[in-house]
Parts: structure tokens; sequence; C-alpha cells
């Protein structure tokens, strides 16, 4: 992608388009929202009630186990693994050091901040929903009332995924890049 002025109208107006003001009522949100939630067959983590009316510790417990998954390390080295990629272009392509690498790889509790965890998404080339699901993991998503994400998403939804054009887009509209230069 050749980042020039008609890209960043393409991108102006994907943000215009997709921006939910925080301020709007909260039936027009959750509507929103809904258009672009990823559907889960998960049961759920009520837990039922004693006849004493307390809540039973261990019921909430065991759901809870049922509907943990992988942790992001675990996933992201998973997505690694399943795509046959190496490691060495992953993390270049999503413009981290080996040494920020080799973090993630030997600390099963490593936790990332947003932008390293979407640097990776970048680097792995992943779609959005497997981008919304690796983020969720970490506990992060993208929002649609943070216009640098919904830049992201943009860049995502159209396949693109080099960092440094992202930032070129960062810098034209006025937002923090990835990387230092």
């Amino acid at each position: 992608m050749i980042i020039n002025k008609e890209v960043i109208g393409l991108i102006k107006k994907f943000i215009e388009t997709n921006y939910v003001d925080e301020n709007i009522s909260s039936s027009k949100k959750i509507k929103r929202r809904a258009l672009f939630s990823i559907k889960r067959n998960q049961a759920p983590l009520c837990a039922p009630i004693s006849e004493d009316g307390y809540l039973e510790v261990n019921d909430i417990k065991n759901r809870v186990k049922k509907n943990m998954s992988s942790s992001w390390q675990e996933a992201l080295f998973f997505l690694i693994d399943e795509k046959k990629l190496d490691e060495v272009e992953v993390y270049k392509n999503g413009g981290l050091t080996k040494q920020t690498f080799s973090k993630i790889r030997s600390n099963a509790s490593y936790h990332p901040d947003k932008d390293t965890a979407i640097r990776l998404c970048l680097g792995l080339k992943l779609n959005i929903d497997e981008t919304i699901d690796l983020l969720n993991k970490a506990g992060y998503t993208l929002s649609f009332s943070i216009e640098r994400d919904l830049v992201i998403r943009y860049f995502i939804e159209h396949n693109e995924y080099d960092i440094y054009e992202i930032d070129i887009v960062f810098e034209e509209l006025g937002m923090k890049q990835f990387l230092k230069y």
C-alpha cells in the first residue's frame, strides 16, 4: 500500500463511519457493537445460589476454570506454529526487538502492553477476528471509540500489515506512533 492523500482520506472516512462516541445513548452503542461482536459458545459464569441464599464458591471456581483457555503467551506461540511462521520474521514484522521477544518467550507470566500485543498481531498478519481474540487474551481490544484503534482496524481489515506504513498514517493524523524515530 502506498500512503498518499487518497489513502489518508479513506482512513479518515473509515474512522468517521465506525467511530462510536462514548457519549451517545447506551442502546445505540449496544446495537452498534452487536454488529461487530464475535459469537462464542461459552457456558455462563453465573453460579447457582444455595438454599440459604449464598453463592456456591466451588461452582464459581469450576465454571471459571471451564471458561479459561490458554494464556496470551500460549496463544501467541500456538498461532506462530499453526501458521508455520519464523519467530524472527514475526517480531521483525511487528517492529519488536529480539530482547523483547526473548522476554515473551522465556517468561510465562509476561504481560504485554497494548501496543506490543497489537504489533505482534500485525507481525503474525492476523485477520480481525484472530486479532481481537489474541488481544482479548491480554485484556485488550480494538475499540470503536478510539481513533487510533480504528486506524489499526482499517489496516488489518484491508490485509495491510506494514508497521511503517501504519506509523506514517499515525504521524499524518497526529497520533502516537508505534516506533520511535
